[in-house]
């Protein structure tokens, strides 16, 4: 059991350290636009530009892949809002697992999501969990 916690603990930690990681895999960044709002950025001419922002709650944990998606973890609701950088467009997406999320990471066609209990992975493309 204590493995297990220790191990938990630890994904936690690498993912909430990893979510926001600086822009290494892509131009997009996100800032804290106040405590109900964050903006996508992008550096130009080393002056950053808001690209879009997105209501959020206390509730909420975000993150980019830099490239394509925002999302944003309702923590209460189980629900992801997934927007689209480009396109504008929003999907939201329901999480089927009872799960108290920590964090939440987009890799690649990814979204992970670390909890108590589990980790969960979904997969943007083919819509699986």
């Amino acid at each position: 059991m204590k493995k297990l916690v220790f191990t938990i603990l630890i994904l936690n930690v690498f993912f909430s350290a990893f979510c926001q990681n600086g822009v290494k895999d892509g131009s997009y960044f996100i800032l804290l636009e106040r405590n109900d709002k964050i903006s996508i950025n992008k550096l130009f001419d080393n002056q950053i530009k808001q690209y879009k922002t997105y209501p959020i709650s206390k509730k909420n944990i975000f993150s980019t892949d830099q490239k394509n998606y925002v999302a944003i973890l309702d923590t209460s609701g189980y629900r992801i809002a997934l927007h689209d950088i480009s396109s504008f467009e929003q999907t939201e997406i329901e999480i089927p697992y009872f799960i108290k999320p920590k964090t939440i990471l987009l890799k690649g066609d990814n979204i992970l999501i670390g909890g108590e209990e589990m980790l969960l992975q979904y997969q943007i493309k083919t819509e699986n969990w």
